[in-house]
């Protein structure tokens, strides 16, 4: 009877909550994604590995809110995209140069091993069972279900996103129990370029599928920067662009419909995100540069010079404000994009504003492969198949 009644009570409290998950980073972010779960990717992060200098740690999250029986395809192939970069000039802008990939592909639980093997373009290889911390090859890999890191109080998201005000924080983080299906990547940077000087490096990755083993691959998302697709494109009753976006190809500017995204990204920012603290803090020429900015949409990051709590969007502050960068830039596991990414919109300042959610549900691990083991009790799996039935 007990069982019975908690079935009952989360299924009230869960129909209350699950239509909010569009707000999520990138998760679910667009009409396409929603009908490809396992192509869908919610978060990419890069930044130093710990203790090994010289390193690259690469995280990928796809598939958010997974069922427990969830698991990755031999359909679906995820692409690391890395380039160097330069700073330069009286007006300062990045310019990528070299392109290096790291394509990752699978064997699924259909086959005697269900496993992940990722290959660089420069021949490097290294391949792990999914779900084991062994793994054999070229650099360390790792691919399986992780308690899913990002955080955020959804309805201090909401209130900013479609009401277009602030509220009071609340530490409730509507992505405690549930899970993602994650790929893990250390690997030596000298190794994935060839004379490797310390450059900037620019990072990004995409989804790609094909229908038969003789179809042509294609694209089905792509991230750089967090929060670009729902919280800067979001709609706010205009036209959906969402899947237009993730359909372009990163590092490809000018996009398809590069002015339909740089409008839209104007005014959310200006008119829609900027006078919610009560002032005016993007003039007409910084905003235009801000915006030009995140069209250039890739992590940046520094692999040599140290990290806290204030990396990301460093690189990128220095380009705006024509200043040297201090920090690693990239972005963190631990990092609150949230609050970082909203109080940027806002207040032209990445650390002003708080939504009350400081840290993943689940602790993030100093060592590799750094996620934690998934929640795999029953409010987690009721919590997980009604986020993704009404979404």
């Amino acid at each position: 009877m007990k069982t019975i009644r908690f079935k009952l009570l989360m299924t009230a409290i869960l129909l209350l909550t699950v239509n909010q998950f569009s707000f999520a980073s990138d998760h679910i972010d667009g009409p396409a994604t929603m009908s490809h779960g396992v192509a869908d990717i919610s978060d990419l992060y890069a930044f130093p590995t710990p203790n090994r200098r010289g390193n690259l740690s690469l995280v990928l999250n796809v598939y958010p809110m997974v069922p427990a029986n969830g698991h990755f395809s031999e359909k679906v192939n995820y692409i690391f995209l890395l380039r160097t970069v330069d700073i330069s000039g009286s007006f300062k802008q990045a310019v990528t140069y070299v392109e290096s990939k790291i394509i990752c592909s699978f064997k699924t639980p259909h086959h005697k091993s269900y496993s992940v093997t990722c290959r660089t373009d420069k021949g490097l290889s290294a391949k792990a069972k999914i779900g084991k911390k062994q793994h054999k090859g070229d650099f360390r890999l790792f691919a399986g279900m992780v308690s899913d890191p990002f955080y955020l109080n959804v309805d201090w998201v909401k209130n900013s996103m479609v009401k277009g005000k602030l509220t009071t924080p609340s530490p409730k983080n509507i992505m405690d129990k549930l899970n993602v299906l994650s790929i893990v990547i250390d690997i030596e940077i000298d190794k994935v370029f060839e004379d490797y000087r310390d450059e900037l490096l620019a990072v990004a990755a995409k989804s790609v599928t094909r229908d038969g083993p003789n179809s042509n691959w294609r694209q089905l998302d792509w991230v750089g920067r967090p929060e670009i697709t729902n919280f800067s494109l979001s709609p706010n009753g205009k036209n959906e662009l969402r899947d237009k976006y993730n359909s372009e190809t990163p590092f490809t500017r000018p996009f398809k419909y590069e002015n339909l995204y740089f409008k839209r990204l104007y005014k959310n920012i200006t008119l829609h995100y900027d006078r919610q603290d009560n002032r005016v803090d993007w003039d007409e020429d910084t905003a235009k540069q801000l915006v030009s900015i995140l069209m250039d949409d890739y992590l940046l990051l520094a692999p040599n010079l140290a990290c806290n709590d204030d990396s990301y969007f460093d690189i990128e502050m220095s380009i705006l404000k024509n200043s040297n960068y201090t920090t690693c830039g990239g972005r963190k596991l631990t990092d609150d994009i949230v609050d970082k990414v909203l109080s940027l919109y806002i207040t032209s300042n990445t650390n002003d504003l708080v939504d009350g959610v400081d840290y993943p549900y689940r602790e993030i691990s100093g060592t590799f492969p750094y996620l934690s083991t998934p929640d795999t009790s029953l409010s987690a799996r009721i919590k997980a198949w009604f986020a993704r039935k009404f979404k």
